[in-house]
């Protein structure tokens, strides 16, 4: 169970870490994870289960899973370029990663790993990007 008590959030009853602010607390698809935005030195972070990961300028709300919940992403601005973090890992920056009007950050599983897909533009390029992702 995931609550904010005057703006401190506490997982089972149990206290974590106050921030400036929190938004968009989410579970992982199959329940093992919560991961919520937190603000904190005027800057945002994810918090992954309770572990903070780095901060950066702004983080857009959405945020997304593989469908097996082993991977997390989400899209980061840092000055005037935007970035997909995946598990921590920041991807190649562009002017901007479009995710307005449907698009999305997507997961794709097959037998030969795990990919992820999404448009983004740099310059007058609009690019759709693939990256592999490593499984464990």
């Amino acid at each position: 169970e995931f609550i904010l008590l005057n703006g401190q959030p506490q997982i089972n009853g149990i206290a974590q870490k106050g921030y400036q602010q929190t938004s968009g607390a989410r579970f992982s698809p199959d329940g093992s994870r919560l991961v919520y935005l937190a603000k904190a030195g005027g800057k945002w972070l994810v918090v992954d289960s309770g572990k903070e990961q780095k901060a950066y300028g702004a983080i857009d709300d959405e945020i997304y899973f593989s469908a097996d919940s082993r991977h997390l992403a989400t899209l980061v601005y840092e000055g005037d370029e935007e970035m997909v973090v995946v598990d921590g890992l920041e991807g190649n920056r562009y002017d901007m990663v479009l995710t307005i009007a449907g698009g999305e950050v997507r997961f794709d599983e097959s037998s030969g790993g795990t990919s992820l897909h999404y448009l983004a533009a740099r310059g007058n390029e609009l690019l759709l990007v693939e990256e592999s992702i490593q499984d464990e």
